[in-house]
């Protein structure tokens, strides 16, 4: 099955396998996304993309869609459609009922489905209260207690947004590239804007996850994910990090909702029209 996460920095694609009855993933490639692209154009890149990466149209005969970017949800899937012969199935709240986690009103309003989907990966993964830390364009903290009921999501800049906003927002401030430095002391603006932006948000990130295990009343597993991750991989005593943690949520959960539940435009292998 191809996994499909359409967020603002990128377009994640990744396919879905198993190892000894285990869901496991792997991520293809990653795009940018840009809405003034058309579906036939995203349809040659994700195909040329697809082969590069050894997947070959067997094995896009089920897909499985989150997005953040309604102007893009469309044209992904429909591409994908153009591509594979079938209408990928759009993840959204018409499956919340049939998830391993509970989402209660109002959160279930307006949560992202890529938030949905890390509750579902780390919940099925931990079976325990977790946060999942998402270091994306926004940094989100989502929090799910030991029954499975998400919480609350805290929602600040992500790093990327943080250091453009600096850079467009005043006279003098280059746009830094990401890096942890070593000091939290800045010798120069770059290692300047690194040390309050990076750093910054790994204390961030620190005093989050202690504040939500205060909130549950309990300790709490905790991962982190997203495309800026990376970051904080040399870091000790840091929650583990996932990268795949979205994708293995979607997977999760095009295991576990019945096909006879999908909206009829999206059932796979109907026309989409």
């Amino acid at each position: 099955m191809l996994l499909i996460d359409v967020g603002n920095s990128h377009v994640v694609f990744g396919i879905q396998g198993e190892n000894g009855g285990r869901v496991c993933v792997r991520e293809l490639f990653r795009l940018a996304p840009d809405a003034r692209k058309t579906q036939d154009e995203y349809s040659l890149l994700i195909h040329a993309l697809c082969e590069r990466a050894g997947v070959g149209r067997a094995s896009l005969r089920d897909a499985f869609i989150s997005s953040v970017v309604p102007v893009l949800t469309k044209t992904v899937a429909d591409a994908v459609a153009q591509i594979s012969g079938v209408q990928p199935v759009v993840f959204g709240p018409w499956a919340y009922e049939h998830l391993p986690v509970r989402i209660p009103e109002p959160v279930r309003a307006e949560i992202g489905t890529d938030l949905v989907a890390n509750a579902v990966a780390a919940y099925v993964h931990f079976r325990s209260a977790c946060v999942v830390v998402d270091c994306g364009t926004a940094l989100t903290f989502t929090a799910v207690d030991g029954t499975g009921l998400i919480q609350g999501v805290a929602i600040a800049p992500g790093l990327r947004t943080a250091v453009q906003s600096l850079h467009t927002g005043t006279a003098q401030l280059p746009l830094v590239p990401l890096a942890l430095p070593d000091s939290v002391l800045g010798k120069d603006t770059t290692h300047a804007v690194q040390a309050g932006v990076v750093r910054g948000t790994l204390f961030v990130i620190r005093a989050m996850i202690a504040q939500c295990q205060k909130e549950l009343g309990c300790r709490c597993a905790a991962v982190i994910t997203g495309g800026l991750s990376r970051l904080f991989s040399s870091e000790v005593d840091f929650p583990p990090i996932d990268a795949q943690l979205t994708l293995s949520g979607l997977a999760h959960i095009a295991r576990l909702v019945p096909t006879s539940l999908l909206p009829p435009a999206t059932v796979s292998g109907s026309s989409g029209n």
